[in-house]
């Protein structure tokens, strides 16, 4: 007696991108684990303030969740601010405070040490200064005497130049 012929299941493209992607994961989870055992050196060192750099990102989209999301759906943006404030109260608790440059504010090289432009500075004789703020920055505040605050990640503005 012959057995039933079995049709091998053909996966969709989906499955196999998640398979793989599920793959990578754990391979990328033992790697750092093996590379931690007693007596060896991690595999990869952990960056700094890594933990701080994540959360930031997730406020910020967070933040742009709640702009967006307001339009399509009044009260979303109500409903997700104490998830906001928790968040930024959980940055306060280990000394992270957002900041802000002001619009107007001169591009001199304390405050460029603080930004990131997004595009250019447009050409022309003036000063150039802050035309407007694109997301504000996160820094570390640290002992003011002895070491000035870490900036985390910079605020992000656009250029211009002050008219003559």
């Amino acid at each position: 007696m012959k057995a039933p012929a079995v049709e091998a299941a053909v996966p969709s493209p989906a499955s196999v991108q998640e398979a793989l992607a599920l793959r990578q994961q754990n391979v990328a989870l033992l790697e750092k684990t093996l590379g931690s055992l007693p007596g060896e050196a991690p595999a990869t060192p952990p960056a700094d303030h890594s933990l701080a750099r994540g959360l930031i990102r997730r406020i910020d989209q967070l933040e742009d969740l709640m702009a967006e999301g307001e339009r399509a759906l009044p009260g979303l943006a109500a409903r997700l601010r104490p998830l906001h404030a928790s968040l930024l109260n959980l940055l306060r608790e280990h000394s992270i405070e957002p900041y802000t440059v002001r619009r107007g504010q001169p591009l001199d090289p304390e405050t460029l040490r603080r930004v990131t432009l997004i595009g250019s500075v447009p050409k022309g004789d003036g000063m150039p200064e802050v035309a407007e703020v694109v997301r504000r920055g996160y820094q570390l505040n640290r002992d003011r005497d002895t070491r000035p605050a870490l900036i985390l990640r910079p605020a992000e503005v656009r250029a211009r130049r002050r008219p003559m």
